[in-house]
């Protein structure tokens, strides 16, 4: 149990038993400065709204029966009462014992707020046939720290990744595909032995371009003839599964059967395995991979057997109207299963292996009404998981929402690309060109999370790729250099005695020293916040904090040349903050570099 939660359980017996009242929730307001202590309760004045007598009062009556217990005082320092408000200070024994407990038995970044909870995050869901783009990236980082953060708090977590390997978007990649080797730009069988990046690249333009086939009348009804034949392909993956196929799709005698086979299977593997890659270097690893191929048969199953569904115009629907809701297409009129039946499908999955207690879904913003739609149908069809959707904005630059070159889609390399060029001008000086060559990719790739996650969840985030990697404002690139400044000083310093800690339990005449051991008591507070807020946000903004603190500190004092028991504070000070940063940076999804 972390102090807020014992000073909280401190002041609900006190208030049960001083003046009869059990108050619903008691607030705690974690460290914000000396003057208002290190800990904070205004319960004194919800307790007077409810017994008559003055805020001022009660507080002195909750301290005097706090400090009637010896064991209290050797906590709490000093406990203020400041008309009313509460303001608990911690002893400077206290404080060390803390964290040097929580140092040795490694409990920085954990906590027990979904303790037991069965936990699934889903997040990415790139759709094969199309490049990696921006909006992946985004719900990567996001859902990533969601999970990382839930896993920390003794959840039962895992990590799922949705795809759409059927749909539309596949048989218009095919549909361009297909017509680049009509005007022999190259063969069925060079496409068939093109190789990673050329096939990405291939379907990249392929889907371009059939997106813009798609929108002539003479070519819709072939891509939908086409859609049809590659959802029947796509069957023998349910099989491959043991899901009972149930779908009957319209055969096409526009396309030869075997080619479009060929090509789905080289599109869809070459995708998995661009994916896969991409995930390495997000630091994402996956319980397990769903794709729309085997959710759709589960869900069309469902869909045709519950009654809370209707015909209409020979399409099934949900009329979401009767709920104040939308109308959602389940099954078309093709007799084609939508998103809409695949996501139940996918929920009827998730049921069946995980039976989680919370299904945590991130998106971005624009499927929010959806989503919305799909939680009543979610529990008109009785699943019983508390089911939450997380909406990320969009990533603009000054002048509104980006495009690429080309026009076309932004792709997390082009973002990423431009950022390594500016980190490899800003680290210039701190390493040589080749080793900051190998390690660029990795600070650019943290420095994008950290711009996304530092930002409140659902908002649009301006960005600049000039600022974006700066070494002196609120980045990425400052949190992992101030980490990579503490791991230089604890490795320079060799081995320190912890225990002569012992012997300096006064902190009054080291204000700063103090302050940061205070600021490192609440990370863990902080995470626990993040965690059951599902806002990366607040432990963001924590670390910004924290580190800043730490480079005053750094600038202030000596270190390593201190000396005896002060060499040994400020070391132990040291090394509590590299674990505070790396433990943080790692529940971001950033990966820390010791050597920058």
């Amino acid at each position: 149990m972390n102090l807020s939660s014992q000073i909280t359980e401190l002041l609900k017996s006190i208030s049960q038993e001083e003046f009869q009242f059990s108050p619903e929730k008691i607030s705690i307001e974690l460290y914000k400065g000396n003057s208002f202590g290190h800990y904070s309760s205004s319960i004194p004045f919800e307790i007077a709204r409810n017994i008559g007598k003055s805020p001022r009062d009660i507080a002195e009556i909750i301290i005097n029966k706090i400090f009637e217990k010896k064991e209290n005082s050797l906590i709490f320092e000093k406990i203020e009462n400041i008309n009313g408000f509460i303001n608990f200070y911690l002893s400077d024994e206290h404080l060390l014992s803390i964290l040097r407990d929580m140092l040795n038995n490694k409990t920085f970044g954990t906590g027990d707020k979904f303790k037991n909870k069965k936990v699934i995050v889903e997040y990415t869901d790139p759709n094969p046939f199309k490049q990696f783009h921006m909006g992946h990236f985004m719900t990567n980082a996001l859902g990533e720290s969601i999970f990382r953060l839930i896993l920390s708090q003794g959840a039962v977590a895992s990590n799922l990744c949705y795809s759409g390997d059927v749909g539309i978007h596949v048989a218009k990649t095919i549909f361009g595909l297909l017509n680049k080797i009509e005007k022999n730009e190259y063969s069925l069988e060079d496409f068939l032995n093109f190789t990673n990046k050329k096939t990405i690249e291939q379907l990249g333009e392929s889907y371009v371009l059939g997106s813009s086939m798609y929108s002539e009348d003479s070519n819709k009804d072939k891509i939908q003839d086409l859609n049809n034949l590659i959802f029947t392909i796509s069957q023998k993956l349910a099989k491959d599964e043991g899901i009972e196929i149930v779908n009957k799709y319209q055969y096409s005698d526009m396309f030869d059967f075997n080619n479009v086979e060929k090509i789905y299977d080289k599109g869809r593997n070459e995708s998995i395995i661009y994916f896969k890659s991409i995930y390495s270097k997000l630091g994402s690893n996956f319980t397990e991979l769903y794709f729309e191929s085997t959710t759709g048969e589960f869900g069309s199953k469902y869909v045709n057997e519950s009654p809370i569904f209707e015909e209409s115009e020979g399409a099934i629907i949900w009329d979401g109207k009767k709920h104040n809701r939308n109308v959602q297409v389940l099954i078309n009129s093709r007799g084609n299963p939508t998103y809409s039946a695949k996501e139940i499908g996918l929920n009827i999955l998730k049921k069946i292996k995980y039976s989680p207690d919370i299904s945590i879904i991130c998106t971005a913003r624009e499927q929010e009404f959806y989503f919305k739609d799909l939680i009543e149908i979610f529990k008109q069809l009785g699943f019983t998981q508390d089911t939450i959707h997380l909406p990320h904005g969009e990533l603009r630059n000054k002048n509104g929402k980006m495009s690429s070159r080309t026009g076309d889609i932004v792709t997390m390399d082009d973002i990423i690309n431009q950022i390594r060029e500016e980190v490899l001008i800003n680290f210039s000086s701190k390493k040589d060109q080749n080793f900051l060559e190998s390690i660029s990719e990795q600070i650019a790739i943290s420095s994008l999370k950290y711009l996304i996650l530092k930002n409140s969840t659902g908002t649009n985030i301006i960005y600049d790729p000039k600022s974006v990697s700066d070494l002196t404002g609120n980045t990425g690139a400052y949190l992992l250099y101030t980490f990579a400044r503490a791991s230089s000083v604890i490795k320079k310093a060799g081995v320190f005695s912890e225990a002569n800690l012992k012997t300096l339990t006064d902190l009054s005449s080291h204000p700063i020293e103090k302050e940061l051991l205070v600021k490192a008591l609440i990370f863990n507070e902080a995470v626990s916040k993040a965690a059951v807020e599902y806002s990366p946000v607040i432990l963001a903004t924590y670390l910004y904090d924290f580190a800043k603190a730490f480079n005053h500190f750094y600038n202030e004092v000596k270190i390593i040349e201190s000396e005896n028991d002060l060499k040994n504070l400020r070391l132990f000070i040291t090394l509590v903050s590299k674990e505070i940063l790396e433990k943080g940076l790692n529940l971001l999804g950033m990966k820390p570099l010791e050597n920058l």
